[in-house]
Order: structure tokens, then C-alpha cells, then sequence
């Protein structure tokens, strides 16, 4: 069997290109053929697929040009599985894995009207709409695979996408990965000390990921020792919040900061499944995340809190001062890493492999 797998870009740190690269890996191994099309490699990450690098391009649309004409110049690639994770013309499979969109961009402009106008005309933004609902509307992607019922009930309910053709399967997580010790070192190098609340929050995308409400909850906290540690390529405002916030960047190593911290908060306005989210619960650390996150369907209220609208900074905070004692964190931290281990990439790996097979079945005419 022979795969076409396809990424815009590739970053070490990146959610989705990690996640392709274990499945090109995963599918290697089950002895597929694993061609990953994309504009550049990171030659420091070495894959058992073939790469092919397209070059850059200047937009979204743009990229999904090159795709179809890429295939369209290889007729040998015909019988391959196209298997994308970046929203391109048509596609055998597309993992839905940033959501909705046209979702996304009502929510973010919900109370401004200058945008919710014009925001739809900006043209990156115009590209992504136009060949999302070719995607879906238009049925150019042949299955979808969505990562939580929310982002499947999303794209049912806007785009009448036939629900035989999509499937849900929960993202996986490498729990050897995150179960490292904690050593401190961490901890030294941010100035926070032992006593302390490290929070952590891992995200890129300053609105999404609910970083203002974060940092306000953690501002209303004043009576407790707390350092909300923030991963993220965000620069970090001119405010220093009494130093009370840190902003690390990013890192290619998040479980030594997982490790070190007692909590995890990710309060995003949109998001179709966190999974900075699962590797804080393998970690062995309570969520505190908000509804609109489909990592909220898996959360359990002995390993996190849902708080209902991820705006209010009130009711965070409120979540947040549940887990502000250090012995009832030591109990959940078994609970969480036993409710994360429901969700290996192996299961995920083994679920993604039967939605391969059946687009190739019927692309190739076996039964």
C-alpha cells in the first residue's frame, strides 16, 4: 500500500507534524510505502518516508496547487492514498485535527462587527473557507477523520458531511514520553521554588489559547504562591505581572516543563482537541480547560474542571483555587496518568490504519 501524506510545514514542535511523522513511521513499519509531501523538511528529523519538498508557497490556496499539481504530474502516485492534515483541494482522507474554520472566526469575532465583516475577506483567510468547504461541503475529501464528537458534530452540522464517511478517533500520546521525574531543574532556571504553583500553559496563538484569561485568573489568585509558566512562540507583553507570569518560549523538550509543574490550564476559545492537553493528564497533572476544547469529552472530575465559557476570568480562577493544595495534587496525580493511558498512538495508530485501508479498498476497487 503506498501513502501520500500531507503537511504545509514542518516544525519539531509542532502538534500536527509530529503526528504525522509517527503515522508516516507507523505505516513504514506495516511495510506501506510513505511519501510525505510538504513545502520543507527539518533535517534534523530524520523519517522513514520518502520527502518530498515542494518549495514555498505564498498562501494556503497556493499550497494546495502545488499539491494537485504535484499528483498531477505523477501518475505513478495514482493508486496512493492521499492522507492530508492540511486543508488542500481533494484528499482520500483529511484529518480535521484545526477544527472548523468559519467556526472559529465567528467565535473569535463575536463581539466585533468590524471583523466578523471583514475578516472573511482577508485572503489567507479566504483561501483556508474556500478549500474547507470543498473539503466538506463539496465532498472532495472522501473520509474524514475528525479527533473528538464535538469537531465531528461541527462539521456534520455545517456542512451536512455524510456521517459514514467520518470518523472519530482521539489523538494518542507516548506515555513513556511524559512520565519523566521531576529533578528541578527547571524550576531553577524559571526562579520558582519548590513551594510553589507552577501552572503551566502550552499553546501558540494568543486569543485561541485563552492567554489574556489566563494570565487575569492567575492575577485574581493574589493570596496564593503561584507562577503560571507559558510555552508558547507569544512574545510576552510589556507587563511583567509582578512577575507572577513567565513566558519560555518554546521548547522541544515540553515534558521536563510538564515534569516540574503542578497543574495544567488551557482555556482556548476554539479548540477540536488539545493535545497539549493529553500530555499534561500523562504527566500526572490535573486540566483545568475550557467546554469548547474536545479534550473536555475525556476529562473526568477526578483529573480536571470544565469551565463553561473560556472569556470568564472569574470562573477560571475559580477552577484554578480547586487545585491549589499540594497533597490533594499528589492524590490525582496517579488518576491522571491512568486516564491518560486510554489514549496511546497505538490505539490511535491501529484506528487511523483502518480508515487507510478502507480509502484504499475503494480507491483500487478490492473488497
Amino acid at each position: 500500500m503506498e501513502i501520500c501524506l500531507v503537511r504545509r510545514r514542518y516544525s519539531i514542535t509542532g502538534g500536527a507534524e509530529n503526528y504525522g511523522h509517527r503515522l508516516a513511521t507507523h505505516l513504514a513499519d506495516h511495510g506501506c510505502t510513505v511519501n510525505f509531501l510538504c513545502e520543507e523538511w527539518n533535517n534534523e528529523s530524520p523519517t522513514s518516508a520518502k520527502v518530498t519538498a515542494l518549495g514555498p508557497s505564498a498562501s494556503p490556496l497556493a499550497f494546495a496547487d502545488s499539491i494537485r499539481d504535484h499528483l498531477a504530474r505523477n501518475p505513478a502516485l495514482n493508486r496512493s492514498v492521499v492522507f492530508s492534515l492540511e486543508r488542500i483541494h481533494e484528499a482520500d482522507i483529511y484529518r480535521a485535527g484545526d477544527g472548523v474554520h468559519a467556526l472559529w472566526l465567528e467565535i473569535k469575532n463575536r463581539n466585533h462587527l468590524l471583523k466578523r465583516w471583514f475578516d472573511p475577506l482577508n485572503p489567507k483567510h479566504r483561501n483556508i473557507l474556500k478549500l474547507e468547504s470543498q473539503l466538506f461541503r463539496d465532498r472532495k475529501a472522501k473520509f474524514v477523520i475528525a479527533n473528538s464528537k464535538r469537531g465531528a458534530t461541527e462539521i456534520v452540522n455545517r456542512f451536512s458531511y455524510p456521517l459514514d464517511r467520518l470518523h472519530t478517533i482521539y489523538n494518542g500520546i507516548d506515555l513513556d514520553r511524559f512520565s519523566t521525574p521531576r529533578s528541578g531543574e527547571i524550576r531553577k532556571q524559571l526562579g520558582i521554588t519548590p513551594d510553589d504553583f507552577m501552572i503551566l500553559l502550552v499553546g501558540s496563538g494568543w486569543e485561541r489559547k485563552g492567554i489574556p484569561q489566563a494570565i487575569r485568573a492567575v492575577e485574581m489568585l493574589k493570596g496564593y504562591p503561584i507562577k503560571l509558566v507559558i510555552l508558547s512562540k507569544d512574545r510576552a507583553p510589556l507587563v511583567t505581572h509582578n512577575g507572577r507570569v513567565i513566558f519560555a518560549g518554546t521548547s522541544r523538550t515540553p515534558e521536563l516543563y510538564y515534569a516540574e509543574s503542578d497543574l495544567f490550564t488551557l482555556p482556548s476559545l476554539y479548540e477540536p482537541f488539545s493535545n497539549a492537553c493529553l500530555e499534561a493528564l500523562a504527566s500526572g497533572l490535573p486540566v483545568v480547560t475550557s467546554a469548547i476544547n474536545g479534550f473536555s469529552e475525556v476529562l473526568t472530575e477526578s483529573t480536571g474542571s470544565v469551565v463553561q465559557d473560556p472569556t470568564d476570568a472569574a470562573s477560571l480562577a475559580g477552577a484554578l483555587k480547586g487545585y491549589l493544595d499540594k497533597n490533594r495534587l499528589k492524590l490525582l496525580k496517579g488518576k491522571c496518568r491512568e486516564e491518560a493511558s486510554q489514549f496511546t498512538m497505538k490505539r490511535n495508530l491501529e484506528e487511523t490504519m483502518k480508515v487507510i485501508t478502507l480509502a484504499y479498498q475503494e480507491k483500487n476497487g478490492s473488497a
